[in-house]
């Protein structure tokens, strides 16, 4: 869902609500034992970094597709600054 978003902004409505999703997913993922942190905030935009940094990440399909990484880490950090509380 959030590939075809790639052409909105990523702070929109639309694209905040998709990620508000993978954040939850993420959130299940590492456990409530993990996210009892008061540095959710600064571990979600790590995440966002390393889907910037990495190359595994930055590839779909086979292809290169280094602008939908960067949209995802603009995406992710907008919400960690808006939308978690440190």
């Amino acid at each position: 869902m959030l590939l075809s978003l790639t052409d909105q902004d990523p702070t929109s409505p639309a694209v905040q609500q998709q990620i508000a999703r993978h954040y939850a997913n993420i959130r299940g993922f590492w456990g409530e034992q993990a996210c009892q942190s008061k540095d959710m905030a600064k571990a979600y935009k790590g995440l966002a970094q390393l889907y910037i940094d990495d190359p595994r990440f930055t590839v779909r399909n086979g292809k290169e597709n280094p602008e939908y990484a960067a949209f995802l880490h603009k995406a992710m950090v907008y919400f960690a600054d808006t939308q978690i509380l440190s």
